[in-house]
């Protein structure tokens, strides 16, 4: 038997238009979550960023009270990140912590339960970030399998989590399946029965297929509404998922419980990086255009799955040598973070 480890995010950026927000609502957030609250034995981890959460606290508290009951019958797991979304590692330390542990004190006092895993913004992942989370009580991250595959590990030994750690502080990531980002809800439920099935002689560590990918996917990127919902893709994957759960072939946990039921598959040290198109598009353009045009040879060649791990483009932090304007924004809010510090005495950060 294999798990499913099912995690969903969901943000809106600060200041969006209250209209665009509940256009989202009304198309994603809320049909999503009432479908999965139908099928009980399909466990869910699910990522509300601050201001969306705080958004849905004043506008939808009926979303937040389903969320809760969901909560505490043990279907869903609510997790952490920081409250607005920042990239962390690039954001003054002292505000990095101070994000986390708002979002988890916001979580907390709405849920009954502090979170024990993040989701991480872009899965922008650098190698100090282990020290970072341990300091706030975080257990468990998800970030891509390409992350894993460019260590060196195989897509058939990434089923389960790894253990990382920086200067002794230890934490579990999760690789979630590009497969299945490109599955759900992209193609008929049959095809993700048939994965989950073909697993089985497929995986050479762990027991699970992990998901973990933008919400918006399921009702507000493009066509998407009308084929999970008014087509019925949601109905037809939850009630084939919710088969192989009752006939024992799939057994379904939210990631803090799979965490804690299984060890890990051993020790890895992820390099700096994000999914492989954020490493496209921080690239000067010319040089972008290289890039995917390698990429692209490498995924029509005959050896192309086995020679992209070696591909790397450029890191997030490029961002703020490609476009002035982005360089700006950020030293000004590391100028502001400096006063705030330096006004309260140089206590805590200054994001929350």
């Amino acid at each position: 038997m294999n798990y499913f480890v099912f995690c969903v995010h969901n943000h809106q950026p600060v200041g969006n238009f209250p209209e665009v927000i509940e256009e989202a609502y009304r198309n994603s957030y809320s049909p999503f979550l009432k479908a999965v609250s139908r099928f009980p034995s399909v466990k869910l981890t699910l990522h509300n960023t601050g201001f969306l959460l705080d958004w849905m606290v004043e506008n939808h508290p009926e979303y937040v009270e389903l969320l809760r009951e969901m909560v505490a019958s043990g279907q869903a797991e609510v997790m952490g990140g920081g409250y607005y979304e920042p990239i962390l590692t690039v954001i003054p330390e002292p505000d990095r912590t101070a994000q986390v542990n708002l979002m988890s004190d916001r979580i907390e006092a709405l849920f009954g339960a502090r979170p024990r895993g993040i989701w991480l913004a872009e899965r922008v992942w650098e190698p100090m970030l282990p020290t970072i989370l341990a300091r706030c009580g975080i257990e468990y991250l998800v970030v891509d399998d390409y992350h894993f595959r460019k260590s060196g590990l195989a897509t058939e030994e990434l089923g389960g989590y790894y253990i990382t750690e920086d200067q002794g502080n230890v934490i579990k990531v999760f690789p979630g399946s590009e497969r299945l980002r490109y599955l759900i809800p992209f193609t008929p439920a049959g095809d993700f029965v048939r994965h989950m099935r073909g697993l089985d002689g497929y995986l050479k560590k762990g027991d699970a297929a992990i998901y973990g990918d933008d919400g918006e996917k399921f009702g507000v990127w493009p066509g998407t509404h009308k084929w999970v919902f008014e087509e019925g893709w949601m109905e037809d994957f939850l009630s084939a998922l919710s088969a192989e759960i009752d006939a024992g072939r799939v057994a379904s946990e939210t990631m803090g419980e799979y965490s804690r039921s299984h060890g890990s598959l051993g020790r890895v040290y992820l390099p700096t990086s994000s999914y492989m198109e954020m490493g496209e598009w921080t690239l000067p353009a010319p040089v972008a255009r290289e890039y995917a045009k390698l990429h692209r040879e490498v995924n029509n060649s005959r050896k192309g799955a086995s020679m992209e791990r070696f591909l790397q483009g450029g890191i997030w932090r490029n961002f703020l040598a490609k476009y002035p304007e982005s360089n700006w924004m950020h030293k000004r809010m590391l100028q502001v973070s400096k006063a705030l510090r330096e006004r309260d005495g140089g206590a805590g950060g200054a994001s929350g």
